[in-house]
This record gives structure tokens, sequence and C-alpha cells, in this order.
């Protein structure tokens, strides 16, 4: 039947081609959720997590939503932990364990596992 000729029934209406509408999606709401630019997520469903001595740890994300520039991880299932470094740079072979100097911002990371470690008298390691 044609949106026009009426006599649609009860609680049902079939929108014109163009037309705006006001629509509620029910879905599940998220208590905290990692929101990683797409460019992160590798072929396969995996990001690059750089850990505190700066080794490639391979981890398995499981998206929840995804566009072309962002995807939503749900935190509670998730081994992300927040802070994580991740990594936005194309590895072609990234090997877990390597070692790589990450940059934020265009610098170097700063090394505060380095601050952190005791020092031989005479401030000399």
């Amino acid at each position: 039947m044609s949106p026009l000729a009426g006599g649609q029934p009860v609680g049902r209406y079939n929108p014109l081609l163009g037309e705006f509408l006001e629509a509620s999606i029910p879905g599940l709401p998220f208590e905290s959720a990692y929101i990683l630019p797409a460019q992160a997520v590798r072929p396969g469903g995996e990001i690059i997590v750089i850990d505190e001595k700066n080794r490639i740890v391979r981890t398995a994300i499981a998206p929840v939503y995804a566009d072309g520039e962002k995807v939503v991880v749900d935190a509670r299932t998730s081994s992300l932990e927040p802070g994580a470094l991740v990594c936005i740079t194309p590895i072609a072979f990234p090997a877990n364990g390597a070692t790589v100097q990450p940059l934020i911002d265009g610098q170097p990371k700063s090394r505060s596992d380095e601050a952190d470690k005791p020092r031989r008298k005479g401030g000399k390691n």
C-alpha cells in the first residue's frame, strides 16, 4: 500500500524516501569503553601495545563498534589497561617482544622506569 494512500496500520509508519525522522533504537549501555583510532587496528582484529620496557605486545581485541575513524572496545572484556600505549604506526611484521622507540607527539617517550632505578653511589650505573 502506498504511504500516500493512507489507511496504514496503527503504530506503523513507512517514511518517504529522503524524509527525516526521529527514532529510538534500544541498545546496551557501556559503563566503560576504550575508543581507539581505526588505524590502530590491524587485520585480524589486533592492536600493538607497547609495554613499559618498550617491547611490542600483539593484543587481540573484539570491537563492539567501528566506523572509518574509530573503534570502540568494551573495557570490561578487554585485556587493555587504562593508559596503555597503543601503536598507530603501521608495522609490516611486528614481532612480539621486539624493542621499539615509541614517540609521543613526535618526541621520544620519557623513560620513567629509568628514573625509578636505584643508582650506585656516584650517580652511575
